[in-house]
């Protein structure tokens, strides 16, 4: 609640800076409030936004946030479209990375329970990577 109430009033530098400082030491943000982190993002310019998608990935991983549909939706669209970088960027190798990770994972899932799930996630990745 205050790590969404701070993202509400403040610019996200200086959001970022005290989440940094808070996450993973002193707590650990819910689904919803990455959620909320990540739809801020969409506020910002792409360059302002891709700088913190590295670091906001790493905290869905560490805090087991891929079963959450609509946060991978939503780093999904951020890098897909919000932040597509150019051709020759580097950001497109770890992007690629995280699109496959999440394509795993799905796969996963898939073979667990034996349907389809995650089928908006199965989608962009799809088109993004051309898998499958």
């Amino acid at each position: 609640m205050y790590l969404e109430l701070i993202l509400a009033t403040e610019e996200f530098e200086t959001f970022f800076k005290l989440y940094s400082k808070l996450v993973p030491h002193v707590t650990i943000p819910e689904p919803a409030v990455m959620s909320a982190i990540l739809e801020a993002l969409k506020l910002y310019p792409a360059q302002t936004a891709t700088q913190y998608i590295p670091k906001l990935w790493s905290h869905m991983i560490m805090f087991d946030h891929l079963n959450r549909e609509e946060l991978l939706e939503n780093i999904l669209h951020l890098m897909s479209v919000h932040c597509k970088p150019v051709s020759d960027s580097p950001l497109n190798a770890q992007f690629t990375e995280m699109a496959l990770t999440i394509w795993d994972h799905i796969q996963v899932i898939k073979i667990i329970f034996n349907y389809r799930v995650f089928h908006n996630l199965y989608l962009i990745i799809d088109s993004m990577t051309n898998l499958e």
